[in-house]
């Protein structure tokens, strides 16, 4: 039962000798086994150790997790094996700042906006050196769209950025009304006691 997600697990199942003998299924067969079987003819044995019975014999039983194609060896192909090369991604290719989503809060933006422009030159670079057209006509269109919304980020940028300026300037001439309040609070509470 515990294993991991992901794998094939062999459950081992307690049975009764049957009378005659039978041939072994193929080792690409599975063999099903109803669930109340299973808890019928092997009651109250622990998952962790199983008895051995001297009338009895032990079949196992597979319990696929994951599709044949990951487990088949040489049978199995990749893309590049089977003559598909994918259009929109280069698979294998690391780019710079790939799947680091902390970046994104630590970087400065100019920092980010150099590495997406890289990035775009890098995977446009290298989708030519394929010569697959319709893979260069996507990563151009990618670019394009990237480049507008860089634009666009950074216009609002720049706003906020104006906008917190302004913000930080109205705190600073607030904090000397502030300022100002209290030396005359303090004044009318210091001239309230004299009198």
């Amino acid at each position: 039962m515990g294993g991991r997600p992901g794998t094939t697990s062999i459950i081992p199942i307690t049975t009764p000798a049957p009378a005659q003998p039978t041939d072994p299924p193929s080792p690409s067969e599975v063999q099903e086994i109803p669930p109340e079987e299973v808890t019928r003819k092997a009651p109250e044995v622990s998952s962790k150790r199983l008895t051995k019975d001297s009338t009895s014999q032990r079949k196992k039983a597979k319990v696929p997790a994951r599709h044949k194609s990951c487990c088949e060896g040489e049978k199995s192909k990749s893309r590049a094996d089977e003559g598909k090369e994918p259009t929109a991604r280069l698979k294998g290719h690391r780019l710079p700042g790939q799947n680091q989503t902390t970046d994104l809060y630590t970087l400065p933006s100019e920092v980010l906006m150099d590495r997406a422009a890289k990035t775009i030159v890098l995977l446009s670079s290298r989708l030519k050196d394929s010569c697959d057209p319709d893979a260069v006509a996507t990563v151009e269109q990618w670019a394009s769209e990237t480049r507008s919304q860089a634009d666009n980020l950074q216009s609002e940028l720049e706003e906020v950025t104006q906008r917190w300026e302004s913000l930080e300037k109205e705190l600073g001439e607030t904090r000397g009304t502030l300022s100002n309040s209290r030396e005359k609070l303090s004044e009318a509470q210091g001239q309230l006691a004299n009198s």
